[in-house]
C-alpha cells in the first residue's frame, strides 16, 4: 500500500467523512435508488493483469478509458468508453462491433483516452442526468467520487446545482477504502478482462495484435459477467453506504490481537518423484501432454491460415460518420450511443453506395473520353491519310505536267532540228569549188553609172538590190545576201 493510502486511512477523517453523508442523506432525503458512485477504470489494450492507471506506461501501448458508474439498488449506468485519438476521430472499426440490441453502453475520444473537463461535463449531461432523471423525479440525487479534476470543475458543480445533484468527495487518497467501485467492482471487472483477452490471445495463437477495434468484444462480456446486481449492492454495503453503517469501515481501525493457534498446522510430506508409481503416473501425464500439443500444433497451422486470410481481406479503416460536434458546447465532447453507430453505419452505407455510383460514372466518362479520343485519333489520321494523298496525286500531276513539257521541248526541238537539215539539204552543191572566178570590176557611183554606156552589155553579176525604207525615214539593208550564181569564163 502507497505511503499516501496508508496515511489517509485515518479513523478521525472517516469520522467526519460518515457524519457528513448521514447529515445530507436525512437532509435531502437521498433514497437509495438515488444514491450512485461514479469512478475511471484504465485499461491497456492488449497488457494482461493490470491495475488502475497511477501513471503513464512506458510502450507503445494505449489506453482506453472506462467511466463506470453503480445505484445503491443494484443497478448500474451504461459504462462509457473513451478512445485515445489524436484526430478526435471515431473510426469505423473501432465501434463495429457496437450492436443497439446487445451493448449499452457510450463512447467518445480524446487525445489521450483519458478523461478531461470537457468529457466530465459532457458525461454529467449527456450520460447520467438523462439516465437517472427519469427515476429520481424532483428527488434529489447523490453523487459519490472522487477529487479528480475533472469531476468538481466550475461547470461540473453548476450544473449539479441546477438540476437538484449532491456531489460528495471522498477525503484524499481514501477511495480504496470507502468507494464502492474501487472496493469490490473494478478488481473484479479487471480480472474478467484479462480473462476475455487470455481468451482471445489463445483462440487467435497471437497471431493478429490486440488493437483498439477488439475492446469492445472484449470488454462488454467482462462488464456484464462482473457488474451483478448482487456485486453492487455487496459493494455499497461493505464501504457502509447502504445500508448506511459507518461502523463497518470504523471498526477496521479497532485493535484486535488474533488468537494464537492452539497447535502448530501439520505440513504435508513433499511429493517424492522417485518412487516407482509416481514415476509412472509421471510418463503418462507427460505422454498425455505430448499428444494434446500436438494437436494442438495442427490447430495451429489451421489457425494461421485462416488468420493470414482473414489479414488480407481486412478493408481500408475508415472514419465513422457520427452526429457533429458543437464546439460551443462542453468544447465539442460528446458521447455516442449503439443508435448513433447504426445511424453512422447506415450513412456510411449510403456514402459508400454513392462513390461507388461516381466512381462508375467517373469511370463512364473516362470511357467515352477515351472513346472520343480514339475517334478523333482516328478522324486525324483519316485526315492525314487524305492530306497525304492529295499531296501524292498534286505531286503525280506536276510530275506529269513536267513530263509533258518536257516532251514538248525535245519534240520542239526535233522539229527545228528537222527543219534545219532540210534548209541545209535544198542548199545548191558546189560543181568545182576551184576554179578561179572573173575579177569583179568596181562598182560606179550610186544613180551615175547607169546613163553612161548602157548599151554595153556587161555579163557581170547585178549589184545588191537597194535598201528598204522604213516609216521612219531610215534605209534598212537585208541581212542575207541573195545567192546569185558565178559565171565561169
Amino acid at each position: 500500500m502507497e505511503s499516501t493510502r496508508h496515511a489517509a486511512d485515518n479513523c478521525e477523517r472517516y469520522h467526519l467523512y460518515f457524519n457528513l453523508l448521514t447529515k445530507k442523506v436525512k437532509e435531502f432525503d437521498v433514497l437509495p435508488k438515488n444514491t450512485y458512485n461514479m469512478d475511471e477504470k484504465g485499461f491497456m489494450i492488449g497488457v494482461i493483469g493490470k491495475t488502475k492507471r497511477q501513471a503513464s506506461y512506458d510502450g507503445n501501448r494505449e489506453w482506453v478509458t472506462v467511466i463506470g458508474a453503480i445505484c445503491a439498488d443494484g443497478s448500474h449506468l451504461p459504462p462509457a468508453v473513451i478512445y485515445p485519438a489524436a484526430s478526435e476521430k471515431v473510426q469505423a472499426n473501432w465501434v463495429h462491433d457496437i450492436n443497439p440490441d446487445t451493448h449499452d453502453l457510450r463512447f467518445s475520444v480524446s487525445p489521450s483516452g483519458w478523461t478531461n473537463d470537457d468529457l466530465g461535463v459532457a458525461w454529467l449531461q449527456q450520460v447520467f442526468d438523462p439516465v437517472t432523471s427519469k427515476k429520481a423525479r424532483r428527488k434529489f440525487r447523490l453523487l459519490i467520487l472522487d477529487g479528480h479534476g475533472s469531476h468538481v470543475t466550475k461547470a461540473f458543480i453548476d450544473y449539479c446545482d441546477l438540476h437538484r445533484i449532491l456531489v460528495l468527495v471522498y477525503p484524499p487518497h481514501a477511495t480504496h477504502t470507502l468507494q464502492p467501485l474501487d472496493v469490490s467492482c473494478f478488481k473484479p471487472l479487471s480480472q474478467s478482462y484479462s480473462n476475455e483477452l487470455i481468451y482471445h490471445n489463445h483462440n487467435t495463437k497471437g497471431w493478429l495484435p490486440t488493437g483498439k477495434a477488439d475492446f469492445i468484444s472484449l470488454f462488454w462480456p467482462a462488464w456484464v459477467n462482473t457488474f451483478t446486481e448482487s456485486l453492487i449492492l455487496r459493494a455499497f454495503e461493505v464501504t457502509g453506504i447502504y445500508p448506511l453503517h459507518p461502523d463497518v469501515i470504523l471498526d477496521r481501525f479497532k485493535k484486535v490481537t488474533p488468537p494464537l493457534p492452539a497447535t502448530p498446522p501439520q505440513q504435508s510430506e513433499p511429493w517424492a518423484a522417485s518412487t516407482s508409481p509416481n514415476w509412472r503416473r509421471f510418463r503418462q501425464q507427460m505422454h498425455q501432454m505430448h499428444v494434446a500439443l500436438e494437436l494442438k500444433d495442427q490447430e495451429l497451422q489451421g489457425l494461421k491460415t485462416a488468420l493470414e486470410s482473414k489479414k488480407k481481406r481486412q478493408k481500408k479503416n475508415k472514419v465513422l460518420p457520427l452526429s457533429p460536434r458543437d464546439p460551443n458546447v462542453q468544447g465539442g465532447a460528446i458521447f455516442w450511443d449503439p443508435s448513433s453507430v447504426a445511424r453512422a453505419k447506415t450513412r456510411m452505407k449510403d456514402i459508400e453506395k454513392q462513390a461507388i455510383a461516381d466512381d462508375a460514372a467517373k469511370a463512364d466518362r473516362k470511357q467515352v473520353q477515351h472513346n472520343n479520343k480514339i475517334l478523333k485519333e482516328k478522324d486525324k489520321v483519316k485526315r492525314q491519310e487524305k492530306a497525304a494523298l492529295r499531296r501524292e496525286k498534286a505531286a503525280q500531276k506536276r510530275a506529269e505536267k513536267a513530263q509533258g513539257i518536257a516532251e514538248r521541248a525535245a519534240e520542239r526541238e526535233r522539229v527545228k532540228t528537222l527543219k534545219n537539215a532540210e534548209k541545209v539539204s535544198q542548199l545548191p552543191k558546189q560543181t568545182n569549188p576551184k576554179a578561179s572566178a572573173k575579177p569583179r570590176s568596181k562598182s560606179t557611183k550610186r544613180g551615175g553609172g547607169a546613163a553612161k554606156g548602157s548599151s554595153q552589155e556587161s555579163h557581170e553579176p547585178s549589184s545588191a538590190p537597194p535598201g528598204f525604207r522604213t516609216r521612219g525615214g531610215r534605209v534598212t539593208k537585208p541581212t542575207k545576201k541573195l545567192n546569185t550564181p558565178k559565171v565561169s569564163q
